[in-house]
């Protein structure tokens, strides 16, 4: 759906966390995450911490970064309510548990899914689900110092099928569909991703098809499927 005018300049901006001890929180989204500190607000009661990605190569400067933190996109804000750090029965509720679920996670991209989960092994990092657990095995679940889920996912999409031909069939159907976005639940019952995982619209599609794994990669307005191994060579 096209935008409005009045919402074209509309940014997902940040979302905001209670976490109980600053600097232990600080430490894990900082040193284990790679984010870095943009701002800090100290107020009577509270104090709010601005965490982001710097992508500017190291460019910009801590002021750039500061006047940018409300213009920008991908912005975590952790508010410490003052005293919380030193009342050993404190916790904040993750969200997923019960009664009242309600938040579920906060999610990271990287490059490459276990080896970062490796890193995050040597490191102490507690899991809530690795990649080999469960059904989909191209997703992680570390835990934040305040039990907050973080999902660690891919930017390639790693589908492995044993069932090459009908596999290469459905993605000729696929591909012969003039309505995007599509989901492939529409297709293919057993296989779970979202629209806007796979969508495309405009479509210069090319599927490169290989016997063991194929690996999805989005770039604008089209899909390209190719071996796993070549992942980390897709532009």
């Amino acid at each position: 759906m096209a935008r409005s005018a009045e919402t074209s300049s509309f940014k997902f901006n940040h979302t905001m966390i209670r976490v109980k001890n600053p600097q232990v929180s600080l430490k894990f989204y900082q040193n284990i995450l790679g984010m870095e500190l943009i701002s800090k607000s100290v107020f009577s009661d509270f104090t709010l911490y601005f965490l982001g990605y710097d992508h500017s190569d190291g460019k910009a400067t801590a002021e750039e970064r500061v006047n940018e933190r409300f213009a920008r996109e991908g912005i975590l804000e952790l508010t410490h309510n003052h005293g919380t750090e030193a009342d050993a029965n404190f916790k904040y509720a993750s969200g997923n548990s019960d009664p009242g679920k309600g938040f579920g996670h906060i999610a990271i991209s990287v490059d490459n899914v276990e080896q970062a989960c490796e890193r995050f092994e040597k490191l102490g990092v507690s899991f809530k689900k690795r990649p080999s657990d469960g059904e989909m095995r191209h997703i992680a679940f570390i835990l934040d110092p305040d039990g907050y889920w973080i999902e660690i996912v891919s930017s390639n999409i790693a589908l492995t099928s044993a069932a090459v031909d009908s596999r290469a069939e459905f993605h000729r159907r696929l591909l012969a569909k003039q309505s995007f976005p599509v989901t492939w639940e529409k297709y293919d019952p057993g296989f779970r991703l979202h629209a806007e995982e796979i969508g495309w619209w405009e479509c210069d599609a090319c599927i490169e098809w290989h016997p063991s794994t194929i690996v999805m990669s989005r770039k604008r307005s089209w899909i390209q499927l190719c071996e796993a191994r070549e992942a980390e060579y897709i532009e």
